[in-house]
């Protein structure tokens, strides 16, 4: 499952307006600059037949099903100044993120 928190909601909000693309949960390689581990971020993009699709407080995300897979919840948040996304668990993820660093 994919899901918001009230204050990302109000941020994409803000930046998109009544535009609502589909949001693309990913994987980004080696994205943590302190411990190396990979990260999850988030792009707008077009789901596939190989995504899992998922609605909260009006927006549309997709995920890759085998990421998924990997993961029990992710959780979209917005912390001045990024949005971050934060797994319930995943495998071969930034310890950082997971400990909430």
């Amino acid at each position: 499952m994919v899901g918001l928190t009230t204050t990302a909601r109000n941020k994409l909000q803000s930046l998109l307006g009544d535009n609502r693309p589909t949001i693309r949960v990913q994987l980004i390689i080696g994205g943590c600059g302190m411990c190396g581990g990979n990260i999850l971020g988030i792009i707008t993009d077009e789901p596939t037949e190989k995504d899992l699709i998922f609605e909260d407080k009006g927006f549309t995300f997709c995920i890759d099903k085998e990421l998924m897979d990997d993961l029990v919840n992710v959780t979209i948040d917005f912390i001045e100044p990024e949005f971050q996304v934060m797994p319930q668990q995943g495998k071969g993820l930034c310890k950082c993120v997971s400990s909430g660093m």
